[in-house]
Order: C-alpha cells, then sequence, then structure tokens
C-alpha cells in the first residue's frame, strides 16, 4: 500500500519523477479519455507530463475506499475510488474517479506494472454495465447536448449583442 499512496500522492503533487521512480520500465496505462493509453514507462510520463502542462497547480485526492488484493506473493492489485479537487479556471472542480492499480515485486522493491482510471456512471443499477456500443450512443447523445447548448448560447450573445446596438 505504501507503493501504491506515494504513487497517487506524488501525482496529486504534479511531482513527475517521484511518480515514475515508483513505475516498472514496462508499466502500461488506461485512462477514461480516447487517447489516454500507455503501453510503456516512456508513453505514460508523456500523457503525465502533458497533464501537469494544462493542469499544474497540486491538487487534493480523497480515497473513499480502497481494496488490496494479493494475486499471488509477488502481484498485488488496489482498487479505489477517489475523489479529485483541483482549482481550474479559479474554482474547485471535484471529479469522482475509480482506479486499479498493479503492483509487482520485481528486483527487490515494489513498482507499478498497470494503472486504470475510469469515470463511474451511476445510470447503471447494480450489476450493469455499459458496452462499447452503449458507450458510442452516450457520447453521441453527449456530443448532441454540447452542440444544442453552444447553439443556444450563441443564439443568446447574438441576441445581447442586437439589445445592445
Amino acid at each position: 500500500m505504501e507503493v501504491h499512496n506515494l504513487f497517487w500522492e506524488s501525482y496529486a503533487r504534479r511531482d513527475i519523477e517521484l511518480r515514475f521512480s515508483l513505475c516498472s520500465e514496462d508499466v502500461t496505462f488506461i485512462g477514461s479519455g480516447l487517447h489516454e493509453r500507455a503501453l510503456n514507462k516512456t508513453e505514460y510520463k508523456n500523457i503525465n507530463k502533458e497533464g501537469v502542462k494544462q493542469f499544474p497547480d497540486p491538487f487534493q485526492i480523497e480515497f473513499l475506499w480502497t481494496n488490496l488484493s494479493m494475486i499471488n506473493e509477488v502481484v498485488a492489485c488496489v482498487e479505489s475510488e477517489v475523489i479529485w479537487s483541483q482549482k481550474i479556471n479559479n474554482e474547485i472542480s471535484k471529479d469522482l474517479l475509480r482506479n486499479t492499480t498493479l503492483i509487482k515485486f520485481e528486483m527487490n522493491k515494489w513498482r507499478v506494472v498497470h494503472v486504470h482510471g475510469s469515470v463511474p456512471d451511476y445510470r447503471l443499477k447494480d450489476g450493469d454495465y455499459m458496452t462499447n456500443d452503449q458507450t458510442i450512443i452516450r457520447n453521441k447523445e453527449l456530443e448532441r447536448q454540447v452542440f444544442e447548448r453552444t447553439h443556444d448560447l450563441n443564439k443568446t450573445l447574438e441576441e445581447l449583442e442586437q439589445k445592445n446596438r
């Protein structure tokens, strides 16, 4: 658990070097974003560097629950649900995420070998899951909503500009 906690705490502090000192060279990563996928330490580190460029300020991680399972003597799985609180555009943004971190004992140290992060969808009932097809449909629904709201906003802005002339 110590490696797991330090891995995530260093992420919150935006300390990339410490974070990746805890990773195996062949660490893999899958995130919830379309292009959040890494097949090795270099790729994963580059994703983190881009994230720090976008959001350089440290943030808070609050673990809601954590579950450690020993798969065998040299591999452990840590599952958790966390709230990430981060200041974005001078407002506190809170995101609920689920993380799975696989840790392997190699060369006399525990190392992170795989990380998966996802955003839970609470519209689903217990035991339900979203298929890839359902995810595509949901993404299209969200894209349509963004388009409609952007259209409405632009229309309102045009009306306000006409009134102010």
